[in-house]
């Protein structure tokens, strides 16, 4: 009989405490590679469990992959993923534009080779945890994740990434072993400054969406090595940001006043696409002419937006690549289901139109050919259309505002 104190707890007798502590017994080596696991009996006398709960924690051992139960024999410790019943591979998602196209291009990719992409939605009650959690329990094949949320919990996301292949784009989540698609955010932004540089920006802000993400930051960060690299000095009050999480629209109370300063900034890097139709609008309540005013760079080449006519520079990242390569990574994985994993980045190509101010001379031929994606699009892009004339009503508006603020 074991000394007290070294007997499991009560707390721990469940069949998912039992499984996670064979599968980290499997993890560590303790129990080699088509090594036994302990019998039936013995993990009773261990644990102090009924059979039933003994078969069911060796049950969700081999489902993850962590286990094989081999006729005549037993159960054997293993490497690999468990095995799929179905020809599914999930698309956890938020569904915005890109991730809808995302959806139909990588759709017409599996297709073709025998698979079925089902979507899951992690944007309301539904976390990205319970997603994959559905996904292993029906013998999925894979799943590709758009990750919605900067938090999970670490721990089930690796014991639920080691159970089936795995795709993450844009934002790996910590604890995820899966493969990753993104794109190199820091030169996206760094060009994205450059060009207002280039054009003869003085002072250059930054606007947009900050928050956890990886993606935004690095962004950030390449904004920053841009005006470094030029000896421009940044200054805190141009950081302007109207979103963060969770937000139901873009907040641009600090650019409109930033605007309307004596010193502000003739030139906006756009973090992301979406807000620049906010970031126009804010221009012109402030007053100010696009281009010669405000010059106006983004990262994202889904949003139409002109200003009497003239169309926004962006740094178009290459969706219809990002697709391709996702689907590459889950088909190899899913045939070398022991391949270390692995991160690899699409392209991007800088498209220049007017409002960065450059000359028509400068401007791209045929931009719809370098956008994020190619050839006719399932769901069309959001178009806005501005005139200077747009901001004539509401000048008085911001002035009035503003003489509120300071009495």
């Amino acid at each position: 009989m074991p000394n007290e104190e070294h007997k499991p707890s009560a707390r721990r007798n469940s069949f998912i405490q039992i499984a996670n502590d064979l599968r980290a017994r499997i993890q560590s080596g303790e129990i080699g590679l088509g090594r036994m696991l302990p019998t039936e009996r013995e993990l009773q006398e261990r644990y102090g469990v009924s059979r039933s709960t003994v078969r069911r924690a060796l049950t969700r051992v081999v489902n993850e992959g962590w286990a094989k139960n081999l006729p005549n024999r037993g159960v054997v410790a293993a490497a690999g993923f468990s095995e799929a019943t179905t020809n599914n591979i999930a698309f956890i998602d938020g569904q915005s534009y890109v991730q809808r196209v995302l959806s139909v291009r990588m759709s017409e990719k599996l297709r073709e080779l025998g698979y079925h992409l089902v979507h899951l939605d992690a944007t309301g009650p539904i976390t990205i945890e319970d997603a994959l959690e559905y996904c292993v329990e029906n013998h999925f094949a894979g799943a590709v994740v758009w990750p919605t949320r900067g938090f999970a919990d670490a721990e089930v996301l690796s014991r639920l990434s080691s159970a089936i292949p795995v795709v993450f784009l844009g934002f790996l989540m910590p604890g995820a072993k899966a493969d990753y698609v993104t794109f190199d955010n820091v030169l996206a932004g760094e060009i994205a400054a450059q060009k207002l540089i280039d054009s003869g920006c003085k002072r250059i802000g930054v606007t947009g969406m900050l928050d956890m993400f990886h993606s935004n930051h690095d962004r950030f960060t390449g904004y920053l090595k841009a005006l470094f690299a030029s000896n421009f000095q940044p200054y805190a009050r141009d950081f302007c940001f109207n979103y963060t999480s969770a937000m139901q629209k873009a907040d641009s109370h600090l650019l409109n006043y930033r605007l309307n300063d004596e010193d502000a900034p003739d030139g906006l890097v756009v973090l992301q696409d979406e807000f620049v139709p906010a970031t126009i609008e804010a221009a012109l309540k402030a007053g100010l002419r696009l281009p010669e005013d405000l010059k106006i760079c983004t990262v994202g080449d889904d949003v139409d937006v002109t200003v009497d006519g003239i169309g926004m520079s962006a740094v178009a990242l290459d969706w219809d690549e990002m697709g391709q390569l996702a689907v590459d990574l889950m088909l190899d994985r899913i045939d070398n289901p022991t391949r270390d994993v692995k991160t690899v980045m699409a392209n991007h190509r800088l498209i220049v139109r007017g409002l960065c101010g450059s000359s028509p001379s400068e401007w791209t031929a045929n931009p719809e050919a370098l956008s994020g994606f190619h050839g006719n699009v399932p769901f069309p892009r959001s178009e806005y259309r501005f005139s200077s004339s747009w901001a004539t009503s509401t000048q008085a508006v911001v002035r009035n505002l503003k003489e509120e603020s300071s009495s």
